[in-house]
């Protein structure tokens, strides 16, 4: 498969797929909580897609595994939200677990871009 742009490949996809599931999972948050968790959980998660697609305008290889660090980064950054969402019963755990295990596994396809993308040098 040619990738031609950001939306051809399967992290960012994943992460788009992630994002709207984090909107809809902080809507049911406690109202309180909008300028507080759901809205640090959103921007994680926003953040997430739009790293991995500003990494693909990069140029360089260095720039482009950069911006998919920051992705992997907010990838950390949510999990640990999720967790205090959890540990603060805003979040059931059914949808903790489905959140956390797609997660780690787009934490592991981003690390997998990575080594491709030094691979190549770009």
């Amino acid at each position: 498969m040619t990738i031609r742009s950001f939306r051809d490949l399967r992290t960012w996809q994943e992460a788009h797929k992630l994002c709207i599931k984090t909107y809809q999972v902080t809507s049911d948050f406690p109202q309180v909580e909008r300028f507080g968790l759901i809205s640090q959980m959103r921007r994680a998660s926003v953040s997430v897609g739009s790293n991995i697609a500003e990494g693909m305008g990069r140029q360089s290889t260095k720039e482009r595994i950069r911006f998919f660090i920051f992705s992997r980064g907010s990838i950390q950054e949510l999990l640990s939200q999720l967790e205090l969402a959890k540990d603060l019963n805003f979040l059931d755990t059914s949808h903790y677990a489905q959140l956390t295990s797609r997660y780690e596994g787009l934490a592991a396809g981003i690390n997998i871009h990575i080594k491709r993308i030094s691979a190549s040098k770009t």
